[in-house]
């Protein structure tokens, strides 16, 4: 009886460890896709801006839930694209904001810096005051 037992329980465990993965490996499409207008003022350094001014954003994880990346933004070139060849995309790690106890501002931060990324501005590039991606890392307020 107690062998029976104890597989059923490492089978339950062995399917929650994999529904968590599955879980933890999923990207759902973020609150509002960001748009730019055409007057931003944009950098060149991270990478040109992208071309059609609109970037899909996401929630989900980027690398691992602890290893405090709590963002990113992916550039690439489609040449085939009708509105220009460059494309970006945004992540927002979700699992490492929410385990850092990330409140509002926090999330503003965080969704201003890679927002700036994907106008092409790299970290120090400019100044602060215009450049939501100048300094590469923030502190997480909790507020």
């Amino acid at each position: 009886m107690n062998e029976a037992i104890q597989r059923r329980g490492a089978q339950i465990l062995a399917a929650l460890v994999l529904g968590a993965g599955l879980m933890v490996g999923v990207q759902t499409e973020a609150k509002a896709d960001y748009q730019f207008s055409s007057t931003a003022s944009t950098g060149y350094m991270f990478a040109p801006p992208d071309s059609n001014r609109y970037v899909p954003e996401y929630n989900g994880v980027v690398g691992t839930c602890y290893d405090e990346v709590v963002g990113i933004t992916k550039h690439y070139v489609d040449n085939a694209a009708s509105y220009g060849p460059h494309v970006h995309y945004i992540t927002y790690d979700t699992c490492d904001m929410n385990r850092q106890g990330a409140g509002s501002t926090d999330y503003s931060k965080l969704y201003r810096h890679e927002r700036a990324h994907s106008r092409g501005f790299a970290h120090y590039e400019g100044g602060p005051s215009y450049n939501g991606a100048y300094y590469p890392r923030f502190n997480i307020c909790r507020c």
